[in-house]
């Protein structure tokens, strides 16, 4: 079996620059074994990033003694640039153990209107994995986890653990 999701995010940012993405994925799950899950999924998105042109201010919209006057001969269309961008992953679990690898920006899409190449996205890559650790009696648990993820010349890595207690939960 598997499952469906779009999603919207349209986010500015500061007052200049609108940031808006959409996208659509499906995962599939299958079962292996009696206690062996597998998960493979994909992930589609279209990303349009553009200019708020009546925002900005240039400097031939100054006049020194009445302020901000606007109508500056320079123009900004406000068309922006429309990308595509693809992501993937699959992942398993089995008994008290799960693991996980993906792959993020596989389209590398740039970010400028101009393709340069500094302003490419980088592929992300991402390898997690955790497990579950039971006392005898069922009261306490910890779910330790720990994730690492590359992009570019950056490589992060993140370490936590979740305790349980009689249906009480803290985390680091």
């Amino acid at each position: 079996h598997g499952g469906a999701g779009l999603w919207i995010s349209d986010d500015m940012l500061g007052e200049i620059m609108n940031d808006f993405r959409a996208g659509a994925s499906y995962a599939y799950h299958l079962r292996a074994g009696r206690d062996l899950w597998f998960n493979a999924g994909l992930t589609a998105s279209l990303i349009w990033r553009g200019i708020k042109s009546g925002s900005v201010i240039m400097p031939g919209d100054i006049d020194p003694f009445g302020g901000i006057t606007g109508g500056s001969s320079e123009y900004y269309g406000s068309s922006g640039t429309v990308l595509f961008d693809l992501g993937t992953g699959v992942s398993f679990a089995t008994g008290d153990w799960y693991g996980g690898l993906s792959v993020m920006h596989l389209t590398q899409p740039s970010m400028s209107d101009d393709n340069r190449e500094r302003d490419r996205v980088r592929r992300l890559y991402s390898l997690t994995a955790g497990t579950m650790i039971r006392t005898g009696n069922g009261s306490f648990s910890l779910s330790p986890s720990a994730m690492v993820m590359s992009q570019g010349n950056t490589v992060t890595a993140f370490l936590g653990t979740e305790a349980e207690y009689r249906n009480l939960f803290f985390g680091i």
